[in-house]
Formats: C-alpha cells, structure tokens, sequence
C-alpha cells in the first residue's frame, strides 16, 4: 500500500495480538504479505525485541470514498463534527450536563463519536474495509498454521481487532466501535447455608458419587463457546451423547454393551420413547415426560446441525444458538441425576424447565447480565 494514496482515499489498519502463536526462529523484523488482488498488506511482527511472542499482525488497506464521506472522514479525525441528514441525536448533543458535540460540531476533548453517528456511507465504507482486513489477515494466519503445522489455539486473535484510520500521514486514529449487547448469566458462585451443606453431605457420603464424564465434557464445551463454537457444539453432542447412554445403561445394565458399540445413537428418538418405555417396565413412570418434547425437539435439530457440520463443515454455529444449545444439554443431564434421586439437581435446571415442570424456583442466585459495549 502507498502511503501517496488519493485524496480521495481513506487509508485503514486492523490489528490485534495473535493467540500464542510465535516466530521460530526469532524474526526481529516480522514478515509482510501483500494480497495483490485486494491490495491488503499484512505484516506480522513481534511486540518485543526478543522476536518470539506476542506477535502483533496489522492489516491495511486503502479504498475510496465518495467526497462527502471524504469530507467527514477528514473533519473527525480534526475534531469536528460534520453534521448530516439522518442524524439520530440533535446538536448540540449531551450527556447529563456535559456537551459532548457543541453546536457548531466541535467534539469534548477524550470523546470518541460513536459509530452510529457516522452517516450511513461512512458506515458502509468502514464495515468493508473491517471485513475485508479481517477475513484476508484471518486467511493468512490459518493458511500459515495449516501449511507448518504450527502451535497455537483454534481462535486467531486474542481480542476483538480494532479498526483505525487516516486520510494523510502515517498516524491512524481508531473508529468508532459499532454498539454490541450481549445478554448471559452472571457467573455462579458458591453458596453455603444448611441446605448446601445437606445436599453436598448427600453425595459425599455415597462413595460412588461423583461429577459425570457427561458434566465434565459439557463443562469443556462451555469454556470453547467464546473462540471454539463449532467445536463446543460438538463436544456438547457428545456429552448429551455420553450422558443418555449412560443413564440407559443405568436403567437397564444389561444394554450397556450394546449402547458402547453403538457409533451414534438416534438420542432423540431415545429420550422421547425408550427412556419412558423403561421407566414404565421398571414401574416408576414418570407423568411429566410429554412436557419435554420441545427439549427432544431441539436435541433433534441439534443431531441434524451436528450431522451437517460433521459431513461437510460448512455451517456456523450463532452465539446465541449455541447459548441456548448448551443450555437444553444441561438441563437433560440434570434431569438424569434428579431421576437417579438427587433432588438438588432441580436447583440446577433452567426457569424454563421448572415452569414447565411445574417446579418452584431455584434458590441459586443466577442473574441476568446485559453488557453494552460501543454505540450511543
């Protein structure tokens, strides 16, 4: 990329830390790939003297813009405020009793202008170089991992990549964060009053009790959710996978050969029919099964989900999906250890199944989070 682009042209850089990746040897002055049909250059170099790791790449790229975009571009990154048709916000615009962008567009000194105040042109222009920086420096680094087989996680960068800008010069100012929310649950913690103490004294004193490989296998999915999706989803699969069988096989002992040989039990088809089936041969029958045929019904859009990715690996699995899917596995497996006769396990299923149950609320403390990030 030449520094002697256009007026015309808005000049952008990506960068962030790569996830443990390093040089070997040590090589002080980085490498640099130029992607000739995009006209993207990537450099990756160290952040330290030593030329091993953190290993910071940055990707740029020049593209045009029309003049009008031109023109705010140029005013922002001079601390003024062009104002424009569609604004969402009025000037002078304010927060409580601070002036944020005075009338005539001047900006407070440490305010960076939110993404959702840029006129809709420069929006677009910045979601295109956003994603084509990314989805080039991505492309680099996961073809540089597969062809020398190197080190390191799934995920290619250790945070989120901010994106900066010019329109002259070598310096870069970053741009607006677009506004993200993301909902989840607070982090549980652990609780300790008498009825803790009753339910831990009821598994500790049973010699045999201890946390399924079903749990543990969920607990893995749970922490590859952030940078692994795919790869939690099928852990999470598999631990459904474990945990019906391993229930089936509680049930009726005398299956537990034939489940183990079994490469992928139909589960849904199992927990709708043959579970119930031999809870009613064993005589203890259990009344609220048929309240749980949208869990069944999700686990089998999960089984076709899973087919799809395993087959062809051409599927992303959505965040919020994935939340949800993580979810329903947890509650079937808790629902396996209320049916082996721990009653403290119906603290642990979600709201929505104890509604459906007719259960009364948990008394663990969980708490809805809504995190915002960026935006106005």
């Amino acid at each position: 990329m030449s520094e002697n682009s256009s007026d015309a042209s808005v000049r952008f850089l990506l960068t962030e830390r790569l996830a443990e990746i390093s040089f070997n040897p040590a090589l002080p002055d980085g490498l640099t790939f130029a992607d000739a049909s995009s006209g993207v250059e990537i450099t990756i170099k160290p952040e330290r003297p030593d030329g091993f790791r953190p290993l910071v790449c940055k990707a740029r790229v020049s593209l045009a813009a029309p003049a009008a975009a031109h023109k705010f571009i140029t005013s922002l990154l001079a601390r003024k405020f062009e104002a424009h048709d569609k604004m969402p916000v009025e000037l002078p615009y304010k927060d409580r009793d601070r002036t944020l962008i005075a009338a005539d567009g001047s900006i407070s000194e440490g305010f960076g202008v939110p993404f959702e105040l840029y006129p809709l042109d420069v929006q677009a222009l910045c979601d295109t170089a956003r994603e084509m920086l990314l989805q080039r420096a991505y492309r680099l680094v996961r073809l540089l991992r597969w062809q020398q087989n190197l080190d390191g996680p799934h995920w290619v960068f250790d945070g989120d990549p901010a994106l900066y800008w010019n329109v002259g010069g070598s310096s870069y100012q970053i741009v607006g964060r677009r506004g993200q929310e993301r909902v989840g649950a607070s982090p549980a913690g652990i609780e300790w009053n008498e009825l803790d103490r009753a339910d831990l004294d009821s598994v500790w004193n049973e010699a045999s009790s201890e946390e399924s490989v079903a749990h543990e296998l969920l607990r893995e999915a749970k922490v590859l959710r952030e940078h692994s999706p795919r790869s939690a989803f099928l852990i999470a699969t598999s631990a459904l996978e474990v945990g019906v069988k391993a229930y089936v096989a509680h049930l009726s002992p005398d299956t537990s050969w034939l489940l183990s040989e079994l490469p992928s039990p139909p589960i849904h088809k199992i927990l709708r029919a043959y579970i119930p089936e031999l809870h009613q041969h064993r005589g203890t029958p259990i009344d609220y099964w048929g309240k749980l045929k949208p869990w069944f019904k999700r686990v089998e859009s999960g089984a076709i989900t899973r087919n799809k990715l395993v087959h062809t690996g051409a599927i992303q699995i959505e965040p919020k999906d994935l939340t949800a899917y993580l979810q329903d596995v947890s509650d079937l497996l808790y629902l396996f250890d209320i049916l082996r006769g721990h009653e403290w396990a119906k603290h642990n299923v979600s709201s929505a199944m104890r509604a459906a149950l007719g259960w009364p609320s948990s008394r663990r403390k969980r708490y809805i989070v809504l995190m915002r990030s960026g935006g106005l």
